[in-house]
């Protein structure tokens, strides 16, 4: 009897632990039939471990991504599985937290019926459609919202009002006006939509143009100086037109060309001018006479009373210096050449020669002023007395002072 009673006594303990157990293991019914829902939804992917389109224990048993306080789903992550087809009815998931269906192939509008307490929704990365549902306006627990590069379409209106901290709307197709309560949102991006900011522009605390767009792309801001608008600015925009102007390029090409023209021509007259006073530099070093006699008994009287004395031309722009060498006598090169006197045109036969400095400042008593006869065009003219009794005017030329073209005649 005794082992009897006792018997009876571990069969009640045992089955009231697993009453207690079950009653303590089992999801609340009305989460459990929006998770069949939501996997039918899903296409029955087979990524989903343990989920059920029928009852099923997602807080007792594993199920993927599925995490419960008590009998209540609070958090449902199943981001990167490549999941597919579209979002169920939600808004049974009372005391869901967290929902992160982030970087999937998951299409169609968001329903309207969303989990009403959520605090944390991520559905950035996928292929939704459409515009929001006014149910977002209801989320009033909502605090980080994030639904970049999708493909709605629509206002933002019903966001306006949400205590939100982050938000993030980039690569979508969002249109109208930017609630101008996002300015209290400290992490913000909204780059890459089709707002409407040309009517009226919201008169926010931070510049939205000044910020780098890199801010905006690559990494969350960590402030509000980090929002940025989906178009450039417009001084920006105006910069870009006239760098891309067709008839600004044109001005741009006309004016390289006409300076490298006039660098050119500057270039061509630096080379001229070089040269000519190469030129003047080699014929005032060797500093060459000639004579042109005219008949070897004419004396100096003769010659002031029919014609002018024959010309020595001197072309020098410094000192005359007399030469050291012996003067050098050129070949006896014969040449004709008609000359004008100052008596009428003659025709005479000359032989060239070759005076060196020092036998012409001994003829003209160094250039004296008693020697002096008058000034040329080219320059002053001295009388030169020769010891084999010849008498000659000697012209004296400052090349310096010579034009290039005159001195070009003069070498000639």
């Amino acid at each position: 009897m005794y082992k009897e009673l006792l018997c009876f006594y571990f069969i009640v303990l045992v089955s009231l632990a697993t009453l207690f157990s079950e009653s303590n293991a089992t999801t609340d019914k009305i989460d459990v039939i929006a998770l069949n829902g939501l996997f039918k939804a899903l296409n029955n992917a087979s990524q989903l471990k343990g989920w059920k389109l029928d009852g099923g224990d997602p807080c007792g048993d594993v199920w993927t991504g599925i995490a419960c306080s008590g009998s209540s789903v609070t958090h449902l992550r199943v981001p990167q599985l490549n999941l597919s087809g579209y979002l169920g009815q939600l808004d049974n998931l009372n005391n869901l937290r967290h929902l992160d269906l982030s970087s999937n192939y998951i299409g169609g509008e968001i329903p309207y019926g969303l989990p009403p307490n959520v605090t944390h929704m991520d559905l950035s990365n996928n292929k939704f459609t459409g515009d929001l549902p006014k149910s977002f306006g209801s989320l009033t627990n909502l605090t980080e919202l994030f639904l970049e590069n999708n493909n709605f379409t629509g206002s933002v209106i019903y966001l306006a009002e949400l205590p939100l901290n982050y938000l993030n709307l980039e690569g979508n197709h969002f249109s109208g006006r930017i609630p101008r309560q996002f300015q209290s949102i400290p992490n913000l991006w909204f780059w890459g939509n089709r707002f409407d900011t040309a009517a009226m522009y919201p008169p926010w605390n931070f510049p939205l143009d000044n910020v780098p767009h890199e801010q905006n792309i690559s990494s969350p801001p960590s402030s509000q100086q980090s929002a940025m608008v989906d178009y450039p600015s417009s001084e920006a925009s105006e910069t870009k037109k006239k760098q891309l102007s067709p008839l600004r390029i044109s001005f741009v090409v006309v004016g390289v060309a006409l300076v490298a023209v006039c660098v050119a021509v500057v270039f061509a007259i630096h080379i001229k001018r070089s040269n000519a006073k190469r030129l003047r530099s080699l014929d005032s070093s060797n500093s060459t006479l000639h004579s042109h006699p005219i008949s070897p008994s004419i004396d100096l009287s003769t010659a002031a009373q029919t014609a002018s004395p024959p010309f020595l031309e001197i072309s020098s722009p410094f000192n005359l210096v007399p030469r050291r060498n012996p003067p050098v006598l050129l070949t006896n090169t014969e040449k004709t050449s008609r000359r004008k006197s100052f008596a009428g045109e003659n025709k005479f036969v000359m032989n060239s020669k070759v005076y060196t400095v020092a036998e012409l400042q001994l003829a003209t008593n160094s250039f004296s002023e008693e020697n002096h006869l008058g000034e040329g065009s080219l320059g002053p003219v001295y009388k030169a007395e020769f010891p084999n009794g010849q008498f000659f005017a000697v012209k004296v030329i400052n090349m310096v002072s010579l034009s290039f073209d005159e001195e070009e005649k003069f070498m000639d």
